[in-house]
């Protein structure tokens, strides 16, 4: 039911095996969503608002370390030929992530209450064995999924997701239940870095045993050179992407306290919803299309990506809509009275809902056509814009609301420049 009526807001007949992956995909992620969606009243109401700051914390740590987990070698696994290439990358990724893990390990036993104390964040330090298990089910996952959408195993992805919010969704309310919080909501988060993990290997199970003998530390390292680009542009830019992202969250521990941390996050988890429907998972699904189509062809690819611009443009202003003019008052009735400011939040973010529909799917053409230094450029004036933002507010000691006002209207802004760069880099 959830493919026809995407099929149908993409005006397909399923036919084109490059919309059909994507619809594949899509689907799977709206299951979830939805079940995510479903249960959102019940959790909201079982935790507080600071118990969602602590949350909101955890996750941007988690994501400030992501770039450094594979050093962004999983980019690298569908652009490969040979599966025996791709293996290899594979087995080099696996193998940083398990070393960054360990690196976190021995940080974290010795500056954690300086790094949580910073953010307000105290209630933290307890749970930092859970950082640990974390980043290393997140590169686990990651290096599969890449693996995953080289190989078009698309349908077992999108079960990979359905598994994610059922195991989270029960996670959180069972924790929750027994008293456990906010500890439930960092092991949900947790489980949904890595629920699906076993599936996707399942289903490469043989092709990883056939392909095992091709293994070595001498192609390893050779590849590891071949695509050393990735990681010299690419960490740098992922950190400087990840860090503005987090940074509104950030910023607000910072300035304000975790119960506003927590309303704030709310709003961007519900603003994220529509976007990780359609818009991550197409992207998903778009750069394993056009990894097999080859950058030689490019007319073929500026052809699906105008394409797909139109489609997403016309189905983001359904959601943008819906939460510019009822955020307060779906959040209040949703989610409960004490939410209604992550709802006002959520109407003035939804401007960030068209431009950032449109833009996100068609980032890994820079990585297609190896234009790692172009990312890199784009991500640095995002920080830089970001970091103007803030420190206005803070000079003007503007009140949160005007402050997620200018961070709307300004990354919006940023989001069709970046969809710029890229439609000029097809050629």
């Amino acid at each position: 039911m959830i493919s026809k009526l995407i099929a149908r807001m993409l005006k397909n007949n399923t036919q084109d095996p490059i919309i059909k992956n994507m619809i594949t995909l899509a689907s799977g992620t709206a299951g979830a969503q939805l079940l995510g969606l479903l249960f959102m009243p019940v959790v909201v109401r079982l935790y507080s608002p600071s118990d969602f700051g602590l949350l909101a914390i955890f996750t941007s740590i988690l994501s400030l370390l992501e770039p450094f987990n594979t050093f962004r070698y999983t980019v690298a696994i569908p652009l490969p030929k040979l599966t025996q290439t791709a293996m290899n990358i594979v087995a080099l990724s696996i193998l940083l992530s398990l070393s960054m893990s360990v690196v976190l390990g021995l940080i974290l036993l010795i500056g954690s209450d300086y790094l949580f104390a910073l953010f307000s964040a105290e209630a933290l330090a307890p749970y930092r064995w859970l950082l640990v298990i974390g980043l290393f089910s997140n590169g686990l996952y990651s290096t599969l999924l890449a693996w995953s959408t080289r190989e078009k195993h698309f349908a077992t992805i999108a079960k990979t997701k359905i598994q994610q919010s059922v195991s989270s969704t029960i996670v959180k309310v069972l924790f929750a239940l027994l008293g456990y919080k906010p500890m439930g909501l960092l092991v949900a988060q947790v489980v949904s870095l890595s629920a699906g993990t076993r599936a996707m290997f399942s289903v490469s199970k043989e092709e990883f045993l056939t392909s095992k003998r091709f293994i070595s530390k001498k192609r390893m390292i050779f590849l590891a050179k071949r695509y050393s680009h990735f990681p010299r542009y690419q960490i740098v830019s992922k950190v400087l992407l990840s860090f503005s992202v987090q940074l509104p969250l950030l910023f607000v521990a910072w300035m304000y306290d975790s119960a506003v941390t927590g309303q704030l996050s709310l709003a961007l988890m519900v603003l994220s919803l529509p976007v990780n429907l359609i818009g991550n998972t197409m992207g998903q699904a778009f750069y394993g299309e056009v990894a097999q189509i080859g950058r030689r062809n490019t007319e073929r690819i500026r052809s699906i990506t105008h394409s797909l611009i139109k489609k997403l443009f016309w189905i983001s202003l359904i959601p943008f809509l819906i939460l510019l003019v009822g955020g307060e008052f779906l959040f209040s009735f949703i989610f409960g009275e004490q939410w209604v400011l992550a709802g006002t939040f959520t109407s003035s973010l939804s401007l960030l809902l068209v431009s950032r529909f449109i833009s996100s799917p068609f980032v890994n053409l820079l990585n297609l056509y190896e234009r790692q230094p172009l990312l890199l450029q784009i991500n640095l004036i995002r920080l830089l814009l970001m970091g103007l933002i803030f420190s206005l507010s803070t000079y003007y000691q503007v009140d949160v609301l005007t402050m997620i006002w200018g961070y709307s209207i300004s990354l919006s802004f940023h989001y069709l420049y970046t969809l710029k760069v890229i439609l000029k880099s097809i050629h």
